[in-house]
């Protein structure tokens, strides 16, 4: 297939690989791994009675704007590369698209979200250590070459957003993430951490600092300063919601 060319000033070209990536890319925002888990696409959608998200929305998200060659600071896709867009999404088998190829929906009905985050939590993997320069791109092909991925989900610190080090993995079953953590995989050097996510997260941030009372006064006594302050009790909110990641425990090793 021959790359799309740029169909006005200022639109980019972009090669069969891209426009595969960018398929991939929106394919995912609606899949049983990501849509349960993202509140703003989840909300997207139940505002439309049919489940369909605007296209506009959609190609302004980060990781979209790189796909796609935009500056990260644009407001509004130049309509040529909106066609472009469209063009792209009509190849895929499961989204639709409206009538007016403005919004774009999963073809199948989300199943229950428990059922989803229990089926996810399964086939996951927790795994470290990674340079903290590196990319989901990275990330995404080292991993397809060692089992059926589904997606990789990079670890980041709340308040700065920086990566951490650490990733979720999800594989396409419970034994394709058995295969691959059973193998002594080794990233830019350094061998791998890999154990279920579920293993993981049995050992959170309130399992090392004891009683959620106790991780506050661990926060508190970190910093005193107000920034850093506020991001510690978000962490301890997560701690006390039952969110796995361990968002408490990394920002006082942070902050230290």
């Amino acid at each position: 297939m021959a790359s799309t060319e740029a169909n006005q000033a200022g639109t980019p070209a972009l090669t069969p690989e891209e426009e595969s990536k960018i398929l991939q890319q929106v394919e995912f925002y609606f899949s049983d791994s990501n849509l349960p888990r993202d509140a703003f696409m989840l909300e997207q959608s139940k505002a439309h009675p049919e489940g369909f998200v605007p296209l506009r929305v959609i190609s302004l998200f980060s990781r979209m704007k790189t796909l796609l060659k935009l500056d990260k600071a644009c407001k509004q896709v130049p309509p040529a590369l909106m066609d472009v867009i469209v063009g792209i999404v009509k190849r895929s088998s499961v989204l639709a698209l409206n009538e007016d190829a403005t919004a774009v929906k999963r073809v199948e009905d989300l199943p229950p979200v428990e059922e989803l985050s229990k089926k996810t939590d399964e086939q996951s993997l927790y795994a470290s250590p990674f340079p903290f320069d590196t990319t989901l791109d990275q990330l995404t092909e080292f991993f397809s070459r060692v089992g059926e991925l589904r997606s990789v989900r990079m670890r980041r610190f709340l308040a700065s957003k920086d990566f951490r080090g650490s990733v979720f993995l999800e594989f396409s079953s419970p034994e394709e993430a058995a295969r691959v953590a059973g193998q002594s995989l080794v990233f830019q050097g350094a061998p791998l951490q890999l154990e279920p996510k579920l293993r993981y997260g049995a050992t959170s941030g309130v399992a090392r600092f004891g009683e959620p009372e106790q991780a506050q006064h661990a926060v508190k006594d970190v910093d005193a300063e107000g920034r850093r302050m506020v991001a510690g009790y978000q962490a301890v909110v997560r701690v006390l919601t039952g969110d796995e990641e361990r968002e408490l425990v990394m920002l006082w090793e942070w902050c230290h």
